[in-house]
């Protein structure tokens, strides 16, 4: 059962740079890969968008809209074109703004309202934790906050094995079009078209090789 616990817009690539769909390179999934749930947590955060359920990847649902005002979703921008292959998505990827994924606990916590809690938190507390002992070198002053760790997540390179293991799960072919990105969100998610987190993960063809726990502890 799925939990209901829950841009950087960068230069979209040119028609030109498109090309590379022509070539037909298959993106197969290989079977056995070796990345991280960091490696996850990177690709989520650079293709979820924040609404009022988290940061969630949903379709032609208005109730987990965060503003009246529609902006493009960030799945929206990756799909420019219509259609992407595994070199379009990996691009996207690297060029687009982290932000840590993000679920709602609401009502859990006594006399506490929604609150939004960092996905992952074992993976999240870690980070702090590294990017604390940086900064103290520079400031002993100096305190994390959630930009600081998105900016720094945003330099950090991405496993290419991750990457093609998200393309694999959403598509078995060499390129995946818009309308079968948008028939994948409802099949993971045929009561709300909203995929969170765990969803998502659940949906992954392939485990992370450092504990699938640690997508929830």
């Amino acid at each position: 059962m799925r939990a209901l616990i829950n841009q950087k817009y960068f230069p979209i690539l040119q028609k030109s740079n498109y090309t590379i769909l022509k070539s037909r390179k298959r993106a197969k999934y290989c079977g056995k890969v070796t990345f991280l749930v960091f490696d996850i947590i990177k690709i989520f955060g650079r293709l979820s968008s924040k609404e009022l359920l988290g940061h969630v990847i949903s379709h032609n649902n208005d109730f987990v809209q965060l503003e009246k005002k529609k902006k493009k979703k960030k799945w929206e921008i990756l799909f420019h074109n219509d259609y992407i292959n595994y070199d379009v998505l990996k691009t996207f990827l690297q060029n687009s703004i982290f932000e840590w994924p993000l679920t709602v606990n609401s009502g859990q916590i006594k006399n506490q309202g929604p609150i939004d809690i960092p996905v992952a938190p074992i993976v999240y507390v870690e980070n702090c934790r590294k990017i604390s002992e940086q900064l103290k070198n520079k400031n002993k002053n100096a305190k994390i906050n959630l930009k600081i760790i998105n900016d720094y997540v945003s330099e950090l390179p991405i496993s290419d094995d991750a990457i093609q293991c998200v393309f694999a799960s959403f598509s078995n072919l060499d390129n995946l079009t818009r309308d079968s990105f948008i028939m994948k969100i409802h099949e993971w998610a045929p009561s709300d078209g909203i995929v969170d987190w765990y969803t998502f993960v659940y949906n992954l063809k392939e485990e992370p090789s450092d504990n699938i726990k640690r997508f929830f502890d």
